[in-house]
């Protein structure tokens, strides 16, 4: 559940691995139903998994997401609650977070266990495999070929600049623009 609500999340916000994993719940109006991204969660073998800023200053950023979003992620924090007072009940030791994403102790989940996740349930379905950051390429395809102009975009996807997004996406531009002719018999 919390992988494939992961995925979920993903291709309808188009964050960032580190920045999902980074979610807290008190980032959430779920009444207005945005986001604040501020936080990234990441590791390095020296220092193990840690709480970083994000990537840029532009990645801080409110993104709006859909209602039904909204409610799947309401329903989460229950079960997500309902969890850790279960796993507490029963004597097993666990850290108080407001994280959205944790291990089962509580502790801020792996960047890895997304992509491993996500790797194992392809390969048991017979999909193929392009990784977790293919549903940020994803969302912002998508946004592009729904006619949202690149400013928009690249706010949304937290760049620093939409020159940045233009160079990442630009190919899907020329499916979404109209040709010289179209504009000459309109």
């Amino acid at each position: 559940l919390v992988c494939s609500e992961m995925c979920i999340r993903d291709r309808l916000t188009g964050l960032r691995r580190g920045e999902i994993l980074g979610l807290e719940w008190n980032d959430f109006d779920f009444d207005k139903c945005n986001v604040r991204i501020k936080r990234t969660s990441n590791y390095t073998p020296i220092e193990g998994i840690y709480t970083d800023v994000t990537k840029t200053e532009k990645s801080q950023r409110f993104i709006k997401i859909p209602k039904e979003l909204s409610k799947l992620l309401k329903l989460y924090q229950n079960s997500q609650q309902f969890d850790f007072r279960n796993r507490k009940g029963k004597g097993l030791e666990i850290v108080k977070t407001d994280r959205l994403f944790t291990q089962a102790n509580g502790k801020p989940m792996h960047p890895n266990t997304p992509y491993k996740w996500l790797e194992r349930m392809c390969k048991k379905n017979g999909l193929p495999f392009y990784g977790v950051h293919t549903f940020r390429h994803l969302n912002a395809s998508l946004q592009i070929n729904a006619g949202i102009d690149a400013v928009t975009v690249s706010a949304t996807l937290g760049h620093s600049t939409p020159t940045t997004t233009l160079n990442i996406y630009s190919h899907c531009l020329l499916y979404t623009s109209p040709s010289p002719r179209d504009l000459s018999t309109s």
